[in-house]
């Protein structure tokens, strides 16, 4: 059953990446800052551009999730439309305090500057964002290899007979101690193995991990509503509600347009 799919690459990288981006990013900052002449400015511009930088760079895991952008060749647009925006976003509040802190009068704030600002922080954002989706994102399987690693239908055992079922007819996944319980609208069946491993071997295209014991069939999802702190209770097919938890949050949201 147990099929391997890329792995991910582990949290703790992506936080060094983020770290070592934006500290080397800042150095570079700092020393086009000294261009203005004045070496105080430029320090203090070095410690929060790249702290802007840094959250702003969640901005962009959100909506690459969003949009599902996982692969250069087919989101390179879309990946530089966000860079640009958020490029943007970031100029309009550097820029100004920058400008403030030489002198100036920010009624006469020259929009050349704000637009060489702007291509800096774009630079820095397309580059970071084609680092992370090159390194941190899983890359979707072609329609071929889905069905060559996903099978269509399971071995089950009931009364000490066997059966077919088919993936699509299950409506979740539940864990179930050292097994998984699949239910569908008729009746449920215990098979072995963690969430984890089914979670790997299942079409991810159909399927989401909402909270540490449920996967739900995205296909048998009749409902979606939100609740409170980042929980949704979906609805079955079967009139069934579950919830899920709120460190699924993210992965819920980005699938709701599929449910």
């Amino acid at each position: 059953m147990q099929q391997s799919r890329k792995a991910k690459t582990p949290a703790n990288h992506f936080l060094l990446f983020q770290l070592a981006f934006w500290l080397i990013s800042g150095v570079l900052l700092f020393l086009y800052g000294l261009s203005y002449g004045h070496w105080h400015i430029a320090a203090v511009r070095n410690i929060y551009v790249p702290l802007l930088g840094l959250v702003s760079s969640y901005f962009l895991v959100y909506m690459f999730a969003r949009y599902k952008i996982r692969e250069l060749k087919t989101g390179l647009a879309k990946v530089i439309l966000l860079s640009g925006i958020t490029a943007g976003l970031m100029a309009a509040v550097v820029n100004p305090i920058t400008y403030s802190m030489l002198g100036h009068d920010l009624s006469a704030l020259p929009l050349v500057s704000f637009l060489q600002d702007m291509l800096y922080f774009f630079l820095f954002f397309l580059l970071w964002s084609i680092l992370y989706i090159s390194y941190f994102t899983d890359t979707p399987k072609s329609s071929d290899t889905a069905k060559a690693d996903f099978p269509d239908s399971i071995t089950v055992e009931k009364n000490r007979q066997l059966y077919k079922l088919k993936t699509d007819n299950i409506l979740l996944i539940r864990a179930s101690g050292d097994y998984v319980e699949l239910v569908t609208d008729e009746q449920s069946y215990l098979k072995s193995g963690n969430l984890k491993s089914w979670e790997n071997s299942i079409n991810p295209d159909n399927f989401q991990r909402i909270s540490r014991s449920l996967i739900v069939n995205l296909q048998q999802v009749v409902s979606v509503k939100a609740q409170p702190r980042g929980v949704y209770t979906l609805v079955m097919r079967n009139a069934l509600a579950v919830q899920s938890s709120r460190s699924y949050k993210d992965s819920v949201l980005a699938r709701l347009p599929k449910i």
